[in-house]
């Protein structure tokens, strides 16, 4: 038997895909106020969610707390990692101060890891 990491998984995807790809994930049990609530503090720490019509494959993400979204370019991918705030708080465009996070992870099209907000 062999072990495998979600984060290969990811690196194999981007390889195969030669896609850019970025992971998230933040707590899904930060749920008072009702799930509404939880949605639009999670679209503050993380806008580009809200940007996505496929309703029901980010419903999946907000449900798990965590997804995978992969990018055609470089820039796309960097431009959604800049709107990310983590746990060191708010970015150079995203002022949100809220109590959600979202932790991110960015992979490019060889497999390599890239820069992670947390």
């Amino acid at each position: 038997m062999k072990s495998i990491s979600k984060v290969d998984l990811i690196s194999l995807a981007c390889q195969k895909a030669k896609k850019h790809a970025m992971m998230i994930s933040f707590d899904p049990r930060y749920q008072e106020g009702g799930f509404e609530l939880f949605a639009s503090e999670v679209i503050k720490a993380a806008p580009y969610l809200a940007n996505f019509g496929d309703w029901p494959q980010f419903f999946e993400i907000f449900m798990d707390g965590e997804g995978v979204l992969f990018f055609d370019s470089e820039k796309e991918m960097l431009d959604a990692f800049s709107q990310t705030v983590g746990d060191n708080g708010p970015t150079n465009i995203n002022s949100y101060d809220g109590q959600c996070a979202v932790y991110a992870l960015t992979f490019y099209p060889d497999g390599k890891l890239g820069v992670e907000n947390t």
